[in-house]
């Protein structure tokens, strides 16, 4: 799947992950703090040797599973508006990288590295994002549960568009 050559790097990139987690930690946070380390022990230890095997469907499921909690703790928590103006346009950076790396990936083009190094920093800055935004949030600084399932379902909508734009249409 890919050589160790290019692999360290994600074996890396993996592993910033434990910076929100440590900082998850620090703040009382044991759901984010699992989340993010289990997420990036995971990922890490799938890199280390990347090949079609068990590692990677654990990735793959833990992956996904990390990124619908931050998910939906960033569309409880995330308010503030400079927060918001930050985390959405990164959440959608983060599905493009994604999406890039693994089309450059198949087409066997050395770029969906670069790619995929972005959306592994991507997604730790977003953590840190969501981790602050519950550090700012007091008792009425977050979206009511309602708000959070609409956001849920607005995020959906927007992925599954922005999927569909991908599939007919190149950004390279």
């Amino acid at each position: 799947m890919a050589p160790w050559n290019q692999s360290k790097y994600l074996v890396g990139t993996s592993l910033l992950f434990l910076g929100p987690a440590s900082c998850a930690y620090t703040n009382n946070m044991p759901l984010l703090t699992t989340t993010l380390t289990v997420t990036s022990l995971v990922s890490a230890n799938f890199w280390r040797h990347a090949n079609y095997s068990t590692r990677r469907d654990c990735d793959l499921v833990v992956a996904k599973g990390g990124m619908a909690i931050m998910c939906y703790t960033g569309a409880h928590y995330v308010r503030a508006f400079d927060k918001v103006v930050t985390a959405y346009p990164c959440l959608g950076l983060i599905a493009y990288t994604y999406y890039k790396s693994h089309q450059l990936h198949n087409a066997k083009k050395n770029d969906w590295l670069s790619y995929h190094i972005t959306m592994h920093m991507l997604f730790a800055y977003e953590q840190i994002t969501i981790i602050t935004s519950i550090n700012q949030s007091g008792v009425n600084g977050v979206n009511s549960q309602r708000d959070t399932i609409l956001i849920m379902l607005l995020m959906s909508v927007y992925f599954i568009s922005l999927a569909q734009y991908f599939k007919y249409h190149s950004l390279s």
